[in-house]
This record gives C-alpha cells, sequence and structure tokens, in this order.
C-alpha cells in the first residue's frame, strides 16, 4: 500500500500575513476605528481613506454603510477600491479595531494599515504627495500647505489631523 500524500495546511497562504498581524500592536485598527467615529459624529456621510502600497497597490478603507445589517454596523472594510462585483477583499476591522484579513491580504497590506493607524497624518501626506490627491476626500491638492500636509484644511478638521503648520 502506497503512503497517502503529506498534507498540505490549508493556512499555509495566510502565515505571513498572520505573523505581520501578530507583529502589529493590538488591537492596531483602533485609531482608524475612532478617527471614522470622529468624522461620523461631526456629520461626514461619504467616508472612504484611499492609500497605496509601496508596489502601487490601492487600498481603500470604508465604514459599513447607514443600512449595513446589525452584525456589520461599526465595521471598516478594507478592499482595493474596484467596483463592488470585482473589487478584491482584503479583510475588515472590527468596532474593537482588530483586523480581520482575508485570503487576498498581503503582508504589506497589513503593514500599511498599521502605519496608517500609527501616524495617520504621515500616511496620508506620503498619499497625497505621490498621487497630488486627498486619500480623505480624492480632491486634487493645489495649496501649497495642503501639497505639503497631503490632505486639505477641511479634511484635517472632520480627521483631527494637523494642517499648515
Amino acid at each position: 500500500m502506497a503512503a497517502a500524500p503529506a498534507a498540505v495546511p490549508v493556512a499555509a497562504p495566510q502565515r505571513p500575513v498572520q505573523a505581520a498581524q501578530d507583529a502589529a500592536p493590538r488591537p492596531f485598527g483602533l485609531p482608524i476605528v475612532e478617527m471614522i467615529e470622529k468624522a461620523q459624529e461631526g456629520g461626514a456621510k461619504r467616508i472612504k481613506f484611499r492609500l497605496e502600497t509601496a508596489e502601487g497597490l490601492p487600498v481603500v478603507l470604508k465604514p459599513a454603510g447607514e443600512n449595513a445589517s446589525p452584525r456589520n454596523r461599526g465595521f471598516v472594510y478594507v478592499n482595493d477600491g474596484g467596483s463592488f462585483e470585482n473589487q478584491t477583499y482584503y479583510g475588515k476591522f472590527d468596532g474593537a479595531g482588530y483586523f480581520h484579513a482575508a485570503r487576498a491580504c498581503t503582508p504589506e497590506i497589513v503593514a500599511l494599515l498599521v502605519a496608517f493607524a500609527e501616524n495617520p497624518a504621515q500616511v496620508a501626506a506620503e498619499y497625497g504627495r505621490k498621487t497630488s490627491n486627498c486619500c480623505f476626500c480624492a480632491k486634487t491638492l493645489r495649496d501649497g500647505r495642503s501639497v505639503a500636509a497631503g490632505y486639505g484644511p477641511d479634511c484635517a478638521g472632520k480627521y483631527g489631523l494637523p494642517w499648515g503648520d
């Protein structure tokens, strides 16, 4: 009788992501969740954070909509920003800031999310300088102070970030 083939662990592709998550402070996404809650309390309706990995991969964070089912309220979804039918889903943050990675998530995406949670002004500024657009509202940055910050004064106020210093 031939020996059975060795079992391949199902979670093998996710190991690098799990290692990146384990290296991050727990729960590392709480500042992101709090930024969104602050903006919602201020009346913001269409909240979306646009980021990009060093490799140019788009990463978009968006809270569950008002019509979300009760079990999804308070979650922040992370994907590539594509249309609903064609987007790549990377995972979600729960209301406590824990990130639940999906199979398409990579260690680079986790590292970007950790960096954004730790210093949103810096990551937003890098995105703004690279794309000439605000990572929060996607408007073209024209004012020198906005280009330097990577976002404008309205978004700075909405998300509690420094601007024009």
